[in-house]
């Protein structure tokens, strides 16, 4: 009797030659970026430009894996007989079973499309070499999370290269210019909201647990590895909000995606200070509402680059947030969030354009002393003392110190009577 095969197609082929789908090419994507925004190597616009056209889906669905498919479940089971397609080739791969059963375990460790799970075993098996003391199966964890890891970190390099108000990275013009309008096209995707949502749902105490209830965790080195990496694709992916934030104020529907986060979810350590990325999401909503700018020049070129002006519905819409009775999960947030838009309002209502622009008029600007006067009562300077300025980061970020210190002279000289 003759045995059905399922035919050698792409989608349910494996890929032996350029490593895990989940691993290898966002290696490589990091790599390329790299060369482009921070080595700077002559002629990388069009390495970068290719790059970025094949990774814009990954880019907006951020960390989304492949799911898991019944008919892929089978097919791996089969290959220890049947093999697998391969891909680019005329031929099948087969398996051991234990390769297979290790395979499937990943497969439902994370979630993930079982043949991506296949590949990413064998990246692990290749890899060995580079860490003594694992098995292949420990190793394709690592491996994984530094997929992940690789992804956000070329998003936050090309984030740090757009084009903007508060620094430049020294790329070319041409290169400046490709990383701008395709950040504009992700901000367009929403992946402000993706990133939010992203940074909400990471939990390192219940994704050890998980690991370590499925034995994907080795030895103390290997645990720490695991557990720095995590850490650090949340704290990244909080750096590419600021980075967006500081560069151009985000649009009126992200500023509440991120008002909306920050007073539901906030991180606060032993000594009560905001753990790193609470505090970076902070400082973020504060570089929304920075409109410095207006200082040196009230012009339409400058005024059009931020959304107060250009959006009628902003300036209404953040003013009933910030004064609406609903509580914060951490009332020091929102009291640092009203401190900043109460120095926007009183900021914009000494520039003709808040009186010429679509909310002139606006009844807002007669808030401003209220609002501050809410931020007192919420002990807003006591905050800012325990839970950020304490913070172990803060006085290394250098955009940090000066956007609070920008804020506290800006308060100082806006409304001397508060002090």
């Amino acid at each position: 009797m003759k045995r059905n095969v399922l035919p050698a197609v792409t989608d349910m082929a494996v890929n032996l030659s350029d490593g895990a789908r989940v691993w290898a090419p966002f290696r490589e994507l990091h790599d390329v970026v790299e060369m482009a925004v921070t080595r700077r190597v002559p002629g990388a616009v069009h390495d970068l430009e290719v790059a970025l056209r094949k990774h814009k889906p990954d880019f907006i669905s951020l960390l989304k894996k492949p799911p898991k498919q019944s008919v892929l479940r089978e097919l791996v089971k089969k290959s220890t007989l049947e093999g697998i397609p391969v891909r680019g080739e005329q031929r099948r791969q087969t398996f051991s079973q234990q390769f297979i059963t290790e395979a499937l375990i990943l497969s439902d460790l994370f979630d993930l499309d079982e043949l991506a799970a296949v590949e990413l075993l064998m990246a692990g098996d290749l890899q060995l070499p580079n860490y003594p003391g694992l098995t292949r199966g420990l190793v394709a964890v690592l491996l994984f999370y530094d997929g992940q890891r690789s992804l956000v970190a070329a998003l936050r390099a090309l984030a740090q290269a757009r084009a903007g108000r508060t620094w430049t990275v020294g790329v070319s013009q041409e290169m400046q210019n490709l990383i701008s309008s395709f950040m504009d096209e992700l901000l367009a995707e929403g992946i402000v909201g993706t990133i939010i949502d992203l940074i909400k749902s990471m939990d390192l105490v219940k994704e050890i647990d998980r690991l370590q209830k499925d034995r994907a965790l080795g030895p103390p080195k290997h645990r720490k590895q695991v557990t720095d990496l995590y850490q650090e694709i949340r704290q990244t992916l909080g750096d590419i909000i600021f980075c967006l934030a500081c560069q151009k104020p985000l649009s009126k529907q992200d500023t509440m995606r991120l008002m909306a986060h920050l007073r539901q979810n906030s991180v606060l350590n032993a000594d009560e200070s905001l753990d790193s990325v609470s505090l970076g999401l902070l400082v973020a909503l504060w570089y929304c509402f920075d409109v410095s700018l207006l200082q040196n020049e009230d012009s339409e070129d400058v005024i059009s680059h931020l959304p107060v002006f250009t959006d009628q519905t902003y300036m209404k819409d953040i003013h009933a947030e910030l004064t609406s009775s609903l509580a914060w999960t951490n009332p020091g947030l929102k009291a640092a969030a009203q401190f900043a838009w109460a120095v926007l309002l009183r900021q914009t209502s000494q520039f003709n354009i808040a009186a010429a622009g679509p909310n002139g008029g606006n009844d807002c600007f007669e808030d401003d002393e209220r609002l501050i006067d809410l931020a007192l009562e919420a002990n807003l300077f006591s905050f800012l003392s325990l839970s950020v300025v304490s913070c172990s980061n803060f006085h290394s970020e250098e955009f940090y110190l000066r956007r609070l210190h920008g804020l506290v002279t800006d308060f100082i000289h806006q409304m001397p009577l508060k002090v």
